[in-house]
Formats: C-alpha cells, structure tokens, sequence
C-alpha cells in the first residue's frame, strides 16, 4: 500500500468512525467502499474487518450497559450458522460483484417487504438478522442497512440501539477477520498469501494504527451521541 493510499484509508477511518459513533451506521460502508477501490477484496476485506471490529468492540464496552445480551444470543446463532456454511464452501467474490453488492445494499434493505414487520427483538428475528447480515459482510463486506431494518421498530431507546448494533457488528467483523486471514495465510483468496511479499511486518503496524485511531474516533462519537436525544438522532432508516 502506497503512502498516499494509507493517508486516504487513515483518513477515512477517522471520519467514517465518528461518523458510526454518533448514527450508529453509514461509516463502515462508506469506509468499504474505499478499500475496495483501493485493495483487493480478500485484503480489503480483512483490513475492514480489523478496523472495523477495533472501533464497534470499543464502542461496545463504553456502552455495555446498554447492550441487549438477548438479542446478542440470537445474532450470534444466525451468524455462526452462516460462517460455517461459507466456511464450507469458501467463497471470495470478485471485486466487481463486492462493489455492486455494495452498491445494492441500501436497495436490498428497501426491498424487504414491510409486512414482515422485522424487528431484532422479536423470536427467532434477531437468529435471521445474524444469518442475513453475517452472509452478506462475507459478500459485500458490510451489512449495516439489512442490520437497520431489524433494528428500527424496536422499543429500545438510542444508547441501547447503538450499544446492541456495536456488539452484534464486532462478532461479524470478528468472524470476518478470520474467515479472510484464513484464506489470505493458506494463499486460497486470490489476492495471494500475506507473506507474498514480505509485507506481514509492516501491514500488522499499519493495521495496529487504524485501530488505535477507529477506537479513539468512536469514543469521540459516542460522546456527541450522548448530546442527541431520540428524536434529533433517530434509529438509522436505510438508504
């Protein structure tokens, strides 16, 4: 990675990290769409993942008092099913297909009929919304508009919408990073094995960075997040 590329990812760690600490959405998928267009998938994918799971684990334990854990347990069943399965099968899309998926994924959440009324608080919901989401972070690296729908008719109030998305996201981003340096060590992604060129040193420091930054940037979020109230903020509406 050049060092104007890791000035532009650095850079949009920060903005898209303080952006995710006060929405609660819409910094991962801007931030993936940047990696990708600037990495390979397999590789932009782990860096995400990395980052991405740094900032929401953070955000997570500031919040952990909010945290749903019920809601937790079903995500973590329907996500689990689904990693096992692509674990199975071993599946890294081209870079065109991850950026159309990308693309189509506020589409994809606008297309969900209304009339399942979807709500993560609601039995067995929270187990689909972990299979959903957790297949297409696998595929399109985020899936944080599918993750809203199930998320805005619940009765939880904003820190708990926040705290309870954080920690459901940092076991997808969690499963991520080892589904791709899996494939990335065994050199089955495509974009060659880490050590293809010597870089393993260098790319855990400039990962180490991101995460430190992500972390600080999503602290600095949640605190602008404790100046809203409800109704100035929102639950996130996908699009």
């Amino acid at each position: 990675m050049s060092f104007l590329a890791l000035a532009v990812v650095a850079a949009a760690t920060f903005v898209t990290s303080f952006i995710s600490g006060i929405l609660g959405m819409a910094g991962g998928m801007i931030l993936m769409g940047i990696l990708i267009a600037l990495l390979p998938v397999a590789t932009a994918m782990l860096l995400h993942g990395i980052t991405q799971f740094a900032a929401n684990g953070w955000r997570t334990w500031m919040l952990r008092g909010s945290v749903r854990w019920r809601v937790f347990r079903g995500y973590a069943i329907g996500s689990i099913a689904a990693f096992v399965f692509f674990g199975m099968v071993q599946i890294v899309v081209s870079k065109p297909m991850a950026l159309i998926m990308l693309g189509a994924m506020p589409f994809l959440a606008l297309m969900l009929p209304s009339k399942w009324h979807l709500n993560v608080e609601r039995r067995w919901h929270s187990e689909a919304c972990g299979a959903v989401c957790m297949a297409l972070a696998l595929v399109a690296g985020v899936s944080g508009p599918v993750l809203d729908v199930f998320f805005i008719r619940s009765k939880m109030g904003r820190h708990a919408v926040v705290a309870s998305k954080a920690s459901t996201q940092s076991l997808t981003h969690l499963l991520k990073i080892v589904y791709f340096g899996e494939m990335l060590a065994s050199g089955n992604a495509g974009d060659g094995a880490l050590d293809r060129r010597g870089h393993d040193r260098s790319r855990l420091h400039r990962h180490h960075a991101l995460e430190a930054r992500a972390r600080e940037n999503r602290r600095l979020g949640v605190s602008q997040l404790d100046a809203l109230d409800d109704d100035e903020r929102g639950r996130g509406v996908p699009g």
